[in-house]
């Protein structure tokens, strides 16, 4: 080493370096986001005071954080797969637990809240009725689109009247979030990365011109494209976490970036609106959203040493049964404990069925993943064989 090297600044760490091996805890932030989700369902269901931060959901904000983190890591596995593998992985993550969550409530579930109030009609045929009964339920909603929200009727006498699963719906979002970063890896925009940035800014762009015109979010959902706007909402959250990845050889792993980027987006939530509504499907939050993505990836690395949920990850099962478990305990009126008791009770209960979940259908799912050679291999291009130089 010269003396011109010892006078050299020295190389700040970036969140590529901090991400280096298999180390984080982000399935454990997850697991923390899910248990937001299912505080601020708690909430609802059971009729005590909303958990907000300046009128948002908390399970908003955890939603968001979700997809953040989504985006980062399905970024770098649609980079390391081929095409057919790396879909053959995400329909593993999705839906074997989706399905047994549909089973379990379809049959399970709701079954026990008829003990206290029956449907019009709970014999066998009526159960395995394709229309509105618990195999409907099942194969209505097995595509992850949710068609059919309750099932001979019920739930009823509860908040959420008619629906037995509220979290189910943004798992087709999810999925099509997959297909978009897909698509990208098929076009090579993954290794051309500044492409990504000039779609996710026109995409943003997109977003505060509908904010901003309240009466296109009227018209557009009108014309039912309010799945779009959603999908929209959605993809420019999940592009936060993947320009993240493709850009982690220049973003610093800085905890005052994390701080700033906390700091802005709940200064976002309290921003004034001086009478002016925004759209219906976006408002500040949703603008906003795409801060929360860096502040997580950061704790995913500063706190890898918390090593909850590294091996079992239970964050997915108390994602997507915490809302039938609710629904069930309104029905019997547990809320009468208050609202400790009820919160206490959901958490237990959904623990112990995202457990289930984990070890008898995901975990076993997720061994398929070494599969060498599914049908749908050999007809899908893989991205890995593009360019492996990221280009800027």
């Amino acid at each position: 080493m010269t003396a011109l090297d010892s006078l050299a600044p020295a190389r700040l760490m970036t969140l590529g370096d901090a991400y280096e091996g298999r180390k984080n805890c982000l399935n454990a932030l997850r697991l923390v986001l899910a248990g937001m989700v299912l505080l601020a369902h708690a909430a609802d269901i059971a009729g005590f005071s909303r958990i907000e931060v300046a009128s948002t959901e908390l399970g908003t904000i955890a939603l968001y954080g979700f997809f953040g983190i989504s985006g980062f890591l399905i970024t770098k596995s649609a980079m390391t797969s081929s095409a057919g593998r790396y879909l053959w992985h995400r329909f593993l993550r999705i839906f074997p637990g989706f399905w047994f969550c549909l089973i379990v409530t379809a049959f399970v579930i709701a079954p026990l809240s008829w003990l206290f109030h029956p449907p019009a009609c709970s014999s066998l045929a009526c159960v395995l009725n394709t229309h509105n009964g618990s195999l409907g339920y099942v194969t209505h909603n097995s595509l992850l689109l949710i068609h059919q929200s309750s099932i001979l009727g019920t739930p009823r006498h509860v908040a959420y009247f008619l629906i037995w699963n509220g979290s189910l719906w943004s798992l087709s979002y999810e999925f099509l979030c997959y297909l978009a970063v897909l698509a990208f890896a098929f076009a090579g925009f993954l290794q051309r990365r500044r492409t990504v940035v000039v779609f996710a800014a026109l995409l943003q762009m997109a977003i505060i011109v509908i904010t901003v015109n309240p009466s296109i979010d009227v018209h557009f959902t009108i014309f039912h494209f309010w799945y779009l706007l959603n999908f929209m909402k959605f993809l420019m959250m999940f592009l936060a976490g993947t320009l993240l990845y493709l850009y982690r050889d220049r973003v610093p792993n800085s905890a005052l970036l994390a701080l700033g980027s906390t700091v802005c987006f709940i200064a976002m939530l309290f921003l004034p609106t001086f009478g002016w509504q925004p759209a219906f499907t976006f408002d500040y939050p949703a603008l906003a959203a795409p801060l929360l993505a860096y502040p997580l990836l950061w704790c995913g690395a500063r706190f890898s040493s918390i090593r909850l949920g590294a091996k079992n990850d239970f964050s997915y099962g108390v994602y997507i049964f915490g809302f039938p478990v609710e629904q069930l305990l309104a029905v019997t009126h547990v809320q009468r404990i208050g609202e400790f008791g009820f919160i206490i009770t959901s958490f237990v209960l959904t623990l112990a069925l995202a457990s289930v979940s984990w070890f008898v259908i995901e975990k076993n799912a997720l061994r398929l993943r070494a599969v060498s050679r599914p049908i749908v291999w050999p007809v899908l291009r893989r991205p890995a064989e593009l360019p492996s130089r990221t280009r800027s």
